[in-house]
């Protein structure tokens, strides 16, 4: 992170980063009522809350534009694809 080499300790501000960042791939995989942006913008708030200083986070987190690739490639596998005829259509549920 950040110029930091394999061998520096994190600093429980980068370890509570870390995490975050795997909640967040987590919570996008599974929760699809929300968008990439929207777990995102939530996990900022989150490490806030827990009082880790915005520049901080600014420093050690990856901007959106660079994770969002990621995440929509995770969210391609959950989605089902959309059929080709539409007599294909299977629908569940209520």
């Amino acid at each position: 992170m950040n110029g930091k080499h394999y061998h520096d300790k994190l600093t429980e501000e980068e370890i509570q980063i870390l995490i975050a960042k795997q909640q967040m791939k987590k919570a996008d995989s599974n929760d699809l009522t929300k968008t990439a942006a929207g777990h995102y913008k939530e996990m900022e708030n989150k490490l806030l809350e827990a009082k880790i200083p915005a520049r901080i986070i600014a420093l050690n987190m990856p901007a959106f534009k660079l994770m969002s690739s990621g995440l929509q490639k995770i969210r391609s596998k959950i989605v089902p694809a959309t059929p080709k005829d539409f007599d294909d259509l299977e629908i569940n549920g209520d």
